[in-house]
């Protein structure tokens, strides 16, 4: 039962490029970007996604967002290689200019989708938001708003967390991150896993070993180890650490 179609792309505007789509594969989707932009699908598939086009994210890419979310359904697609589709191209689009400007929004898409990424990808996502400009004013500003719209959703309190850790404010973090771990779904480790690393920088090595214990009980002692150090940027275990990985 075919439940999603597409079909090849004629661009106008500012080109004339004919783009001939390759066959849909969800893994290319999720590693390479969304799904064939002009696609027929049946309403089931959207009322099967949980947030549609996600209003959540700042600063756009809800449509990307709304694809994530599609790979995870059973989707039976079919091409019709024909151009039969047009898609207005300018160089200058807003959404061109935003991925110029707020390299950020992509990293915190994927923060939404702890299932479909892998833990080092979102560490180094993590590693990258948490310097002092991961989240420009204007992402800050809706990310204060996502928080107030979607108090009931896990992500809008981890962003928080972030933009409070990176200013300083760890305490204020912390509070963000407990949040967060509060509504996430079992999967989602990123709030404990931040509230971990932000407890070990306050000093609170009481607190920080329950988190850890946790951590450890969902990815073992090696995997926590070798997760541990990816979000300070050390993506390669330091030679301490091989003995542990070689047992």
């Amino acid at each position: 039962d075919v439940n999603l179609v597409y079909a090849n792309q004629q661009f106008f505007y500012e080109s004339k490029w004919q783009w001939n789509v390759p066959e849909l594969r969800v893994d290319d989707a999720i590693v390479h970007g969304p799904l064939p932009l002009m696609t027929l699908w049946k309403r089931r598939l959207w009322e099967a996604t949980p947030h549609g086009f996600d209003e959540a994210l700042p600063k756009g890419h809800e449509d990307w967002a709304f694809w994530l979310q599609l790979t995870r359904l059973p989707l039976q697609s079919r091409k019709i290689p024909e151009f039969l589709t047009q898609y207005r191209f300018k160089a200058n689009s807003k959404m061109r200019n935003r991925e110029r400007n707020n390299p950020e929004v992509p990293r915190l898409m994927r923060t939404l989708f702890a299932d479909l990424y892998p833990v080092r990808k979102l560490l180094i996502d993590h590693y990258l938001l948490l310097q002092p400009k991961g989240f420009s004013e204007s992402v800050q500003m809706d990310v204060s708003v996502s928080q107030h719209l979607h108090p009931h959703r896990s992500t809008p309190h981890l962003w928080v967390g972030m933009i409070l850790q990176s200013k300083g404010d760890l305490k204020a973090a912390c509070r963000a991150y407990n949040q967060s771990k509060l509504l996430s779904q079992p999967y989602d480790w990123q709030a404990a896993f931040r509230l971990w690393k932000a407890l070990l920088l306050l000093g609170d090595a009481r607190r920080a070993a329950r988190e850890e214990e946790e951590l450890r009980s969902l990815w073992g002692p090696v995997q926590l180890g070798w997760y541990g150090t990816d979000v300070d940027g050390r993506i390669v275990p330091h030679e301490a650490d091989l003995p542990l990985l070689r047992d």
